[in-house]
């Protein structure tokens, strides 16, 4: 989850400076739009504009043309990190010296930083995984409902009466003989929208699938496989480290918005805290912060393969 906000050096703790820096560093918050809420809300909106906007000249021309703005809500969910850290765990490491003086001179600062490294990775690595893929809260999985971007997308084409634009077939994407098959099937059934202007349209893969491209590329010329920038019909290739290898997205992913908590402490806050006062000779990792996904326009193509 991103959230734009300007810190000055010392206005936070270096804790929380490392989780706010890994947070807005992740891919998916590189590519869509950052939209700070307002309590558990944030919105995204969507415009048009009709057809025949310019007219004959004329001193007084009367008005023509006519244009559409939609404020679309999308629902902020919370989430907590409450991580036991027992300091037995530092008993055998180069924090071992630290160990016996550790409630009085508290916890030293790389080591914090160290802990909230370790935990930011797992922790962003489910965000970004949510944000596109849904959590429904099972499987062991947090509690609350994340609708991600494919969920809201293919929701929203169904409801246009677009449902061509939701491919899915018992053919893995990860497979380099299917691949190319695959991406053609959904570049067949692109919106005219996005083929009169193409700029910033991506496919959104995961690393599997997009390795799989890449094999797929090795009996053809060194000019095809420029993997730097890698391209099929036209659309550049763009790869989502926590996507659902399973799923492709076709589309503008400015078309697409991460929603975080209005107040900053919400997103940024997390924490090493010594337990001695609880009896415990532990620190906890502690944080709470939240995040939703949001998705406009009926300009995509998803594709999924549904193998059992």
């Amino acid at each position: 989850m991103a959230v734009t906000v300007t810190q000055t050096t010392n206005s936070i703790s270096r804790e929380a400076e490392i989780f706010l820096e890994a947070v807005t560093s992740s891919r998916t918050m590189e590519l869509v739009r950052n939209v700070r809420g307002t309590r558990d809300i944030f919105s995204m909106v969507e415009m048009s504009t009709g057809s025949n906007v310019v007219q004959s000249y004329a001193t007084a021309p009367a008005e023509a043309g006519d244009a559409a703005i939609v404020d679309v809500e999308f629902t902020i969910d919370k989430k907590s990190i409450n991580l036991p850290f027992p300091y037995d765990l530092l008993k055998n490491t180069e924090w071992k010296e630290a160990i016996a003086n550790i409630h009085a001179q508290g916890i030293p600062t790389g080591l914090s930083q160290e802990m909230v490294r370790n935990i930011t990775a797992k922790a962003l690595a489910e965000v970004e995984s949510e944000i596109w893929n849904s959590n429904d809260g099972a499987g062991g999985s947090p509690t609350g409902t994340i609708n991600g971007f494919i969920k809201l997308i293919n929701d929203k084409l169904t409801a246009a009466s677009l449902g061509a634009q939701i491919l899915s077939a018992t053919t893995p994407t990860t497979v380099p003989a299917n691949i190319q098959a695959i991406l053609d099937s959904m570049v067949a059934v692109v919106p005219l929208a996005l083929l009169a202007d193409p700029s910033n349209t991506v496919f959104a893969m995961s690393p599997a699938t997009k390795y799989a491209y890449t094999r797929s590329l090795e009996t053809q010329s060194a000019a095809v496989k420029n993997t730097d920038d890698l391209r099929f019909g036209g659309f550049l290739i763009e790869v989502i480290p926590n996507l659902n290898s399973r799923t492709i997205v076709l589309g503008k992913l400015n078309n697409l918005g991460v929603g975080t908590p209005s107040a900053p402490n919400d997103v940024i806050s997390l924490e090493v805290i010594d337990q001695k006062t609880n009896l415990k000779n532990q620190a906890n990792i502690f944080g709470n912060f939240g995040y939703g996904a949001g998705a406009v326009t009926t300009d995509w193509v998803t594709y999924e393969d549904t193998t059992a």
